[in-house]
Parts: C-alpha cells; sequence; structure tokens
C-alpha cells in the first residue's frame, strides 16, 4: 500500500489495524504538509452490504460531528469495491501506551483527561450518537494535553441507524464494555459511553485493567453484568474524594444511576462542591440530627463532668437477703439417671423409631421436593459454566451458583424480558433465560472476529448475519464441519449454520 494515491492522497505507512479495516498514514499530494490518516475497510469485507453499510455509517457519523476533541472527518471515497474514510491526523502519544510506560497517570494531569473526553462525548451525545468503544486505544494526548477521540468506528445514531446494530450483537472492545453490552440489551443509550468512561479513569488513576487476570471471556462478561470488580473501597485516602465520587457514579451497573450525562462529569471536575450534596445523602443519621439540631451537641454531657463510683452505693437500712444454693448439678444428675434408667431397658425400641422416622422423613422429603419441582414448572438445563441465581432480575444479589448441566425448574416470566424465575433444589429465584435450554447442548465460544450464517451446512449460501468474537452459542446439530444453532437475545432469534473453524467448544 505505501506510495498507492487514493485520489488526491499518498500512503506512506500502515499506523494501525482493527476489526474491519487498516489504518495507513498519508499526506495531500498537492499540499505535503497536510497529513491524513486513512481508513479501508478489508478487502475481505467489500463485498459484503451489511459491513459496507456499517462502514459508511461511521463516515456519516464522524461528518455529523464538529468538535475539536473528536478527530475530523475529510472525505469517503469508494473505489471499485474498496472503500477509505479520509481523516484529520492527530499527532501525539495514544493514551494506552501514556499508561503503559508511565504505570499510572498523575490524578490532576488524569482529571484534565477526563474533562476533555467528557465534554467531546458530551457534544457527541448531543448529536445523538454514541461511541460504545470507550478504550484507551481510542484516544490520543498532544505534547500540550489535547486530548482526540480518534475511532468512532461502531457508534451508533440513536435516531436513525438502530437497523444497522441488530439486537444482542455485542459491540465495543471487552475489557471495558457495559453490563448493558454484555447482555445485548435493545435500547443502548448514551449511559453505556459513560460507564466504560468511568472503567477507562479508573485504569488511569491505578495502572491496573481489572478484568485483565480473567482467563476467559465469558469470566468476563459474567463479571461484568453480575460482580463488583473493582473495589473502590481500596482507592479511600489514595484519590481525591471528586475522582471517587466519578468512578463510583460511572461505574453503577444501572445506567439510571449513573450521571445523566456527559457534561454532569464536567461539572463535578470545574466545581467540587457540587458532590457534597450527594455524599450528605450518605452520611449517618446521627450526623444529619446534629446538622439539623445543633442544640444536640450542646446538651451532651462530657465524660470528665461525670464521676465514677468506686462500689455501688447500698443504704444503710437495706439487709441483703443470703443467697440460696444451686441445685442445677443435682438436677442434672437426677435427670441424667433416669434417662440412663430408661435407655438400657428400652434401648432396642428407642434406636428402631428413631432410625425408621428419620428414613422415612428424609425419603418423604425427597420425593416430595421432586414431585414438587416436576409438578411446577418446565424443567430445563443451565447451559453456561455457572450461572448466578439471584433474588430479583438483573440486579439482584446471587442466592447460589447453579453450575453447567444442572436442572432447573422454571416457574415463571418475570417482568424483566430476559430474566425468568426458576427452582434449583431448595432455593426459588431469577436466571439469565438465555443461559438454560430444554436440554444440555455443547456450547462454543466465537474465536474468529466474525463467525458468519450459513443457511446450509457449507460455504455456498451465506447470509448477512453473524456473531462477533467472544459470543456464545449453543449447538443444536452437526454436520459437515459446522453446527446449527438458534441464537437468541433479546427477543430476536437468527438461525443458521456456522462452520466450526470459527468456534472453540467451551463445554
Amino acid at each position: 500500500m505505501q506510495g498507492r494515491k487514493i485520489q488526491n492522497y499518498i500512503i506512506d505507512d500502515k499506523i494501525g489495524e482493527g476489526g474491519m479495516g487498516a489504518v495507513f498514514k498519508a499526506h495531500h499530494a498537492l499540499m505535503p504538509e497536510r497529513k491524513a490518516a486513512i481508513k479501508m475497510l478489508n478487502t475481505q469485507y467489500a463485498g459484503n452490504q451489511h459491513l459496507k453499510e456499517r462502514f459508511k455509517n461511521e463516515a456519516a457519523a464522524l461528518a455529523r460531528l464538529n468538535h475539536s476533541g473528536i478527530v475530523a472527518l475529510y472525505d469517503y471515497i469508494e473505489e471499485g469495491q474498496e472503500a477509505f474514510l479520509v481523516m484529520e491526523f492527530a499527532e501525539g502519544t495514544p493514551l494506552d501506551k501514556m499508561i503503559e510506560k508511565n504505570g499510572k497517570l498523575d490524578e490532576k494531569f488524569a482529571l484534565q483527561i477526563l474533562r476533555q473526553i467528557a465534554e467531546a462525548l458530551a457534544y457527541a451525545h448531543s448529536q445523538g450518537i454514541v461511541h460504545r468503544d470507550i478504550k484507551p486505544s481510542n484516544f490520543i494526548v498532544s505534547a500540550e494535553g489535547k486530548v482526540k477521540i480518534l475511532d468512532f468506528g461502531i457508534a451508533k445514531m440513536v435516531a436513525e441507524s438502530r437497523h444497522l446494530t441488530k439486537t444482542g450483537m455485542r459491540m465495543g472492545s471487552v475489557y471495558f464494555m457495559s453490563p448493558e453490552q454484555v447482555r445485548g440489551d435493545k435500547d443502548i443509550n448514551h449511559r453505556t459511553d459513560l460507564y466504560s468512561l468511568g472503567l477507562m479513569y479508573y485504569v488511569m488513576l491505578t495502572g491496573v485493567y481489572p478484568l485483565e487476570s480473567l482467563t476467559s471471556e465469558y469470566a468476563i462478561y459474567d463479571a461484568i453484568v453480575n460482580k463488583d470488580f473493582v473495589n473502590l473501597q481500596e482507592l479511600k485516602g489514595k484519590i481525591s474524594p471528586v475522582s471517587l465520587f466519578i468512578l463510583e457514579k460511572c461505574l453503577q451497573r444501572n445506567p439510571k444511576d449513573r450521571f445523566a450525562t456527559a457534561l454532569d462529569i464536567v461539572k463535578v471536575i470545574d466545581n467540587p462542591q457540587e458532590i457534597t450534596k450527594e455524599i450528605s445523602k450518605k452520611a449517618p443519621v446521627s450526623e444529619n440530627i446534629k446538622k439539623e439540631n445543633p442544640v444536640v451537641e450542646k446538651v451532651q454531657l462530657q465524660p470528665s463532668n461525670i464521676q465514677k463510683l468506686e462500689k455501688p452505693f447500698t443504704h444503710p437500712s437495706v439487709v441483703s437477703a443470703p443467697k440460696k444454693k444451686s441445685n442445677k448439678l443435682r438436677n442434672f444428675l437426677i435427670i441424667g439417671a433416669l434417662f440412663f434408667a430408661i435407655g438400657y431397658f428400652y434401648w432396642n425400641e428407642i434406636y428402631y423409631w428413631i432410625a425408621y422416622d428419620l428414613f422415612s422423613s428424609r425419603q418423604n422429603q425427597e420425593v416430595s421436593s421432586d414431585y414438587a419441582d416436576s409438578t411446577r414448572g418446565e424443567k430445563m438445563y443451565v447451559t453456561a459454566t455457572n450461572l448466578n441465581l439471584r433474588d430479583a432480575p438483573q440486579t439482584g444479589s446471587v442466592i447460589k451458583v447453579i453450575p453447567y448441566g444442572e436442572p432447573v425448574y422454571v416457574l415463571e416470566q418475570s417482568s424483566h424480558p430476559d430474566w425468568v424465575k426458576v427452582r434449583s433444589g431448595s432455593y426459588e429465584g431469577y436466571v439469565f433465560r438465555y443461559y438454560i435450554a430444554d436440554h444440555v447442548k455443547p456450547v462454543y465460544k466465537v474465536i474468529s472476529p466474525q463467525a458468519y450464517f450459513y443457511r446450509e451446512s457449507n460455504y455456498d449460501y451465506p447470509t448477512n448475519a453473524y456473531l462477533i468474537a467472544g459470543q456464545f452459542v449453543l449447538a443444536e446439530e452437526e454436520s459437515n464441519g459446522f453446527i446449527y444453532t438458534n441464537f437468541r437475545y433479546g427477543g430476536n432469534t437468527t438461525s443458521g449454520w456456522i462452520n466450526l473453524q470459527d468456534l472453540e467448544r467451551v463445554k
């Protein structure tokens, strides 16, 4: 590609590569001092109309944005089957390289970076565009400390492009995905960027990628959706209350509990006193009482004003009655002797009835439990490595972890469409309904960037539907090196054959 001319731009060298294409540094043929970054759609996807439409969507997203913190789009070019985005070339150091070099960033500097990013995102959100791939490598910091967002490659135009990102398609880098992205929720809004931004800010402050130690993408997804994997208590006293408040607010699993807009982050950074109202809501009741009723403190007795008495005071006229001798030992010996005598003469009969009672009650309990399970719901099986049983849908506390292949009995559909109430042994709770099936099926994970569906178990009838790396599917049938699957997520179903070379069996 080096030296190739694309209209008025000449390619200098390759500077990066992503899932959909490679990025090249280039210069203008007539104005060499004008640099550009040219993103080229991979040739293997050029004939795929769905991917080409997404590439055009990126161009449309960038064309609508005019902000100093976001790289500008110069042009969109098609030559034959090839497609190119010509963008502003941002000089500086990628944020991930900066973190890697320094271990962690100085908090004051990190706050400046966070503020610039939040301001740029607030602008993008105001234009109806959600980034959905916030991660350190998508930001570049100039020598003057100015930040630019580099990639809107999987940005979503909230109002106009719902058909380009189908329900159930997880978009974004796995380590920084929000819980709603992992679940494949239907209506992902701008608050998904705020979660990812908060997690990225945590990495900036600590130099630690909290999910990096996990060995499978399933474990990462499970941690994001079900666990508080970032321990903010450890940061108390090490970072300012402002940073701690921003992290806590951004990393809420429920989007409604996060900041309402990215601009709210800017307001908190610019006006730290804004967080005092929020923090005071969490203060102990006694502290609130003192603030509302300052007179309470004035009437409190001080320890120095209270004399300690050496002995309890007793009036001379009071005469203590003599203490009774304890009969506890004598009573214990009498009862023990009585039981020994009964046991000695009737031991066989007692043993028989105790054993019979225990055995029969346990047997009846097991029978009644099986009967209750079989009559109270449809029998299903866990198809996840481990499935959390919660006391409420989505955000409830974990009651029990059910291993792969264990049976559960579906009792009822919950108010949340992706969760059902089930019974597991003696426990009842809620589980994510796409991790249970009517029989134990092999579980596969997508290991290629995209795994396409085919109408038949060969390459002759491809479809435009595909899964991305890290997603899990259940095998209904296997033939000619393909598996047939019904990929169900968020109420939608995509059926077809997937090449086993794109998959890795996990169960």
